[in-house]
């Protein structure tokens, strides 16, 4: 029986964590990244230094993973300077000396690594081989006591674990702590630009560092944790109108452009660098023709006018926008004789319904003299002097600009998206011009976004105040394209021709955005 519990105990012995060999490591010399030769007996185990190995390579994911655990144990067994010494070498054939000295610089580790420029394979061949028990892959420890006896495959079930299991490793070899070493830990950061001081020393990189402070009684091995914290990062976008200015975070501005700002924080944190685009708004223009008869006068903006001028002034805005610079025609009419009536109609462009509610404006020289508006049957009536009408430039045209809404359903919407896309083209001129709802004199998906935004009660009008189009009765159009043809609507026509014949009274209209013909001539 006792047999039988002394082979299960070498059993255990031979298969423990830490495989204890009977043969003595192989002797090696190598060239560190740093170009310093090393050799295994003649300058460490002869020398009663224990020596522990770390076989690994640059890139090995749990190599990396308790790399940062490494350094603060080298240290607490003397960084060296003492009873042991550290090493890494690499397996691998890729590992150079540049990539050996990034991971070192990586970890901060302070104990010598070689790759394979420095015969690092060589040196891990035995172990790989199965000298000393079977190679399980990477990372795989070795500690070997000044006799040369070696503990194989130093393990844990974490990283913890390892790194108490390499200490009583090393331990095991009679090596002793240095006797007053004090380790601790710092971690410490600072904003991109900027500095920390830790024990008197100012740190403007990331990285982990060492740094010793000495006591008469015991030194302290500080081991200090460097990160870089970015600053925060904003964007405002400000405006201000011509000949104004804008103020942003106290900073007054009075041109466009990209200004870059840097505010302090407030809570201790990192400062934030604040992009600020600054934009320019014009102020809104309007012209306005007006006019008034010989003896009276006209109100404008509050404002009564009885000489003919151009004025111009800055209406400020009720809405928090920018103002408005209006130019204002005044012209004085003489008294007209009444004794000419000129009337017509005007119809939708079918032909066949009148359209009520237009306005017919009769201009002299680009200003509105008098006006009209249409009843329901579309019907209008001026009266004039016959000399005067003869005698004079007079102009008459057609607007509407009320309901906006009226016949326009997600059906034409849908008429319009299938003319775009060739599906199926609209089959008249008059319905080119409806589907042009915002003037341009070309179809677009601008004009699509325009109706969407309209039927969504975004928009409360079209781009242009217009809502019907307005062309003379005598006026035809080729057969439909594409595109609507160029033409500026409404054409004025003179009254001069209305009063000799030339021309009739009547006109036909075009419904915005309509282009199946639903919209209410009435409304």
């Amino acid at each position: 029986m006792t047999k039988q519990i002394q082979s299960i105990l070498f059993i255990l012995f031979l298969f423990g964590a830490n495989r204890i060999s009977g043969q003595l490591a192989p002797d090696f010399t190598i060239t560190d990244s740093e170009g310093d030769d090393h050799t295994l007996y003649a300058d460490y185990l002869n020398q009663g230094k224990t020596v522990l190995i770390e076989i690994f390579f640059t890139t090995c994911p749990p190599c990396n993973a308790i790399a940062p655990y490494m350094e603060p144990l080298y240290q607490e067994w003397g960084g060296g300077d003492y009873d042991v010494e550290f090493f890494d070498l690499s397996d691998k054939n890729f590992d150079t000396d540049a990539l050996v000295n990034a991971y070192k610089a990586n970890h901060g580790h302070t104990y010598p690594a070689a790759g394979s420029e420095g015969g690092s394979l060589a040196a891990v061949a035995p172990y790989k081989q199965g000298m000393f028990g079977p190679f399980y892959g990477t990372p795989t420890f070795v500690v070997i006591a000044p006799d040369g006896t070696v503990q194989y495959d130093v393990d844990g079930s974490n990283n913890t674990e390892t790194i108490a299991e390499l200490d009583a490793a090393i331990a095991a070899t009679g090596a002793q702590r240095p006797e007053c070493l004090v380790t601790i830990a710092v971690y410490e950061s600072f904003c991109t630009g900027d500095s920390v001081e830790v024990y008197e020393q100012w740190y403007d990189e990331a990285g982990t560092y060492t740094d010793t402070i000495q006591d008469d009684d015991c030194d302290t091995l500080v081991w200090i944790t460097i990160t870089e914290d970015p600053l925060e990062i904003s964007t405002i976008n400000a405006s201000f109108c011509a000949g104004e200015s804008v103020v942003v975070y106290g900073t007054n501005y009075d041109e466009a452009g990209t200004y870059e700002v840097i505010v302090q924080s407030q809570t201790f944190g990192c400062d934030t660098v604040v992009t600020v685009n600054i934009t320019m708004d014009p102020l809104h223009t309007n012209t306005i023709n007006a006019s008034f008869t010989e003896g009276d006068s006209v109100l404008v903006y509050g404002v009564w006018y009885n000489e003919e001028n151009t004025y111009m002034f800055t209406v400020q805005s009720l809405t928090g926008g920018c103002d408005t610079l209006v130019t204002l025609h005044i012209i004085e009419i003489p008294d007209i004789p009444t004794d000419v009536t000129i009337s017509g109609v005007v119809r939708t462009h079918q032909g066949s319904v009148g359209i009520a509610g237009a306005r017919m404006i009769v201009s002299l020289n680009g200003n509105d003299i008098a006006s009209d508006t249409t009843d329901a049957q579309g019907r209008y009536e001026f009266v004039f002097d016959s000399a005067y009408v003869v005698n004079n430039d007079l102009r008459l045209s057609v607007s509407k600009t009320i309901n906006p809404l009226n016949g326009l359903t997600v059906l034409d919407l849908v008429a319009l998206q299938k003319h775009l896309l060739g599906l199926e083209y609209l089959n008249s001129v008059e319905k080119l011009f409806a589907a042009d709802v915002n003037l341009s004199k070309t179809i677009s998906v601008l004009d699509i976004v325009y109706m969407r935004r309209l039927l969504l009660g975004f928009e409360n009008q079209f781009p242009s105040p217009s809502t019907w189009l307005f062309f003379h009765a005598s006026v035809t159009f080729g057969a439909p394209g594409q595109q609507p043809p160029v033409v500026d609507l409404p054409v004025p026509v003179l009254l001069q021709n209305i009063l000799n014949g030339t021309q009739s009274g009547t006109f036909r209209g075009i419904k915005l955005g309509d282009l199946n013909n639903t919209a209410n001539p009435l409304n």
